[in-house]
């Protein structure tokens, strides 16, 4: 077993305001998206690809959102 050492050479890399970004895009809270984010656990891989990272985010919220609604409709029947 080898033990491996990760030294982060990119310490000035800008981070894009994520949750700016995101709340910009679904209109949830701040904390709202900072908790999706935390129980994703993938929070980390921002650092890998922003953009990406970013894109598939939206993708996921915008679809769970979507998902929200519909199982949110309730139809009452009217004479």
């Amino acid at each position: 077993m080898t033990n491996r050492v990760y030294v982060n050479t990119a310490k000035d890399l800008p981070v894009p305001d994520v949750l700016s970004w995101l709340q910009s895009k679904t209109f949830l809270t701040k904390t709202t998206i900072l908790e999706i984010l935390k129980k994703s656990g993938r929070i980390r891989d921002i650092l890998i690809n922003p953009q990406m990272f970013l894109d598939a985010a939206l993708k996921e919220i915008r679809s769970v959102l979507a998902e929200l609604m519909v199982d949110g409709i309730e139809y009452e029947k009217i004479e």
